[in-house]
């Protein structure tokens, strides 16, 4: 598949789930007040985070010898669904074992939220399962199939969040609409991994890869999702809940624009896996995302705020201005992102720590410096300096390996489009 279709078709699957999510944050957001908002986007952090670290590095591990080994369904699948069991009750003994202390460190005197969580965690093998299967598809290019493990979790959790405006209790049903994703997706995705003719199979060459590279993506999973969840893990010690509501919230919409490099990383990582070739096709991406990103992020935030207030309501309005002082990490973060994938591809993973490490101890000093001074303030003025740290690293490495100039790197060119439309672009790299 060409990349204008590839592209197309995972970017109509991201823009599709971004609607369905954006509909569940106004419907949790009239459900819940910012308070409420803070303590489940806390618990549910958390809950996610853990579930990430158990998991080692077997996500990336998946969609790599997925990718690598074509036609092996039976051994992909028998060694992820092992190693997914095996992992995520190991992470579950080890949570309840330091669940007092745990609590007392992220919750305090969140009672709310400490209730939200202790309901999530007992479902952490669903949720390591939720995030290996789907991946073993993508990691196939079996892009319809994925997208169908994504999106009608989606829907029936955005049903759920609809019904609960009519129930006495509607936080339970936010809560089982949450569980109830993570089951259908994990459900779906092994459907469509056609369980029906699954059997258990081993091959010691997948297997060997696997380990290995899940062992060497560990390192990379606890910093990537230490630096992703570390804002709210930060802001729930210095900021109110209310504070930290106003946040997520803006911080969920801030990703929701990602939706355009979401849709090209798993292209990034599949072809330069398959061509080990010089990042010009990252590079000439790079360029044409980030054209598209600036136009649509100076459409949205100079004629959003009306629509804003409208869905969400007054009592949100501080998220909104959170918003546009996020907006420069959306263009900073997905250089990071599709960089970091090419990176990944060709095994450069020291590469990446370290641009990760970077990102890390830039939001981790700043938070310190900032969130006591300025409170949710200084925890987006901590979020746009690491984003810029790890954006920098990334140009500077990209453009040491493809040797070009820092205008190449950035700027897009006329013929460049040309060549990309017209599948040109493919047959010259």
């Amino acid at each position: 598949m060409n990349f204008l279709k590839s592209f197309s078709f995972t970017f109509l699957t991201k823009a599709f789930s971004i609607v369905a999510l954006l509909l569940c944050r106004i419907l949790l957001a009239r459900l819940l007040g910012p308070s409420e908002l803070g303590s489940l986007g806390n618990a549910l952090n958390l809950t996610t985070l853990f579930a990430r670290w158990s998991s080692l590095g077997t996500v990336p591990a998946t969609q790599f010898v997925a990718a690598k080994h074509a036609g092996s369904r039976n051994e992909i699948l028998t060694i992820t669904m092992v190693s997914s069991v095996i992992l995520s009750i190991s992470g579950l003994l080890f949570v309840y074992l330091l669940s007092p202390h745990i609590v007392t460190w992220q919750f305090g005197n969140d009672t709310f939220g400490k209730e939200i969580f202790e309901q999530l965690i007992p479902f952490l093998p669903i949720v390591i399962l939720s995030m290996t299967l789907p991946i073993n598809l993508l990691g196939q290019g079996d892009y319809k199939a994925y997208s169908t493990s994504q999106i009608v979790p989606l829907i029936i959790q955005t049903s759920l969040l609809g019904f609960a405006f009519m129930s006495t209790n509607p936080v339970q049903i936010v809560i089982a609409g949450q569980i109830t994703y993570w089951i259908l997706m994990a459900v779906i995705s092994l459907l469509k991994n056609r369980v029906h003719s699954f059997h258990l199979s081993v091959n010691s060459k997948i297997a060997t890869d696997y380990i290995r590279m899940a062992l060497k993506m560990f390192p990379l999973v606890i910093l990537q999702y230490s630096l992703a969840r570390l804002p709210v893990l930060a802001g729930s010690h210095y900021l109110s809940t209310k504070e930290l509501g106003y946040f997520i919230l803006a911080s969920n919409l801030s990703e929701a624009f990602l939706i355009l490099y979401t849709a090209i990383t798993p292209i990034i990582f599949n072809r330069t896996l398959k061509s080990r070739s010089c990042p010009i096709f990252l590079i000439k991406v790079i360029c044409y995302s980030g054209a598209l990103m600036l136009i649509i992020l100076i459409l949205v935030l100079t004629s959003g705020g009306f629509v804003f207030l409208y869905l969400f309501g007054e009592r949100y309005l501080p998220s909104w201005r959170l918003l546009q002082l996020l907006s420069p990490t959306i263009l900073l973060h997905g250089i990071f992102t599709l960089s970091v994938n090419h990176f990944v591809a060709i095994e450069k993973t020291t590469t990446v720590i370290c641009t990760y490490l970077a990102g890390i101890l830039t939001l981790a000093i700043s938070c310190i410096l900032f969130c006591p001074a300025y409170g949710v303030i200084g925890l987006c003025y901590s979020s746009i300096l690491s984003a810029l740290a790890t954006a920098l690293i990334c140009i500077f490495l990209v453009r040491k390996e493809s040797n070009t100039t820092l205008n190449t790197l950035l700027l897009s060119a006329k013929e460049d489009w040309h060549k990309l439309i017209n599948k040109q672009f493919e047959r010259d790299n």
